[in-house]
């Protein structure tokens, strides 16, 4: 793990969920874990619930690395919200989309399976990359929040 780096609670509630039932890289094993659905239809990827089956519709038309970077996109909308965002204020609409993109680099790159640090941070988001197999800019994000949480711990053990 990385010196200094810790987990917000809801990373140390998916880790622990994730070593519950082991971890899978491959996002339809995950799909398992979390009860849900995948389908794939030639749209944008979106979530939705048919009574009490969750479904998560992914594009056909993208290549595996973002059906697993919306995967995980849409799976923290079905976990974290419910409803349709359909008639809700737009700004209640931004906070669904910023907690859904949280969500997605937390459950897609859990902090118990990251690599050892390299010397960059640019090195490290492409391994991030390389290892999760999600795109370049899911991982510089996963970065980004590494960073951010690392210097409010920086010298405390």
């Amino acid at each position: 793990m990385l010196h200094g780096y810790r987990p917000t609670h809801l990373e140390t509630c998916i880790c622990h969920l994730y070593l519950e039932h082991g971890f899978h890289l491959d996002f339809h094993a995950a799909a398992t874990i979390w009860g849900v659905q995948i389908i794939y239809n030639a749209l944008p990827a979106f979530s939705f619930w048919v009574e009490t089956i969750r479904f998560i519709s992914l594009d056909s038309r993208t290549n595996t690395e973002q059906q697993r970077a919306d995967f995980y996109h849409e799976l923290g909308h079905l976990v974290l919200h419910d409803g349709r965002q359909l008639g809700l204020h737009t700004l209640m609409v931004q906070l669904q989309e910023w907690q859904a993109q949280r969500f997605q680099l937390i459950a897609s790159m859990p902090y118990v399976l990251f690599p050892p640090e390299r010397r960059t941070w640019d090195e490290y988001a492409w391994l991030l990359s390389q290892t999760f197999a999600v795109p370049a800019d899911v991982a510089a994000r996963r970065v980004e929040m590494i960073q951010a949480r690392r210097p409010i711990y920086e010298g405390r053990r």
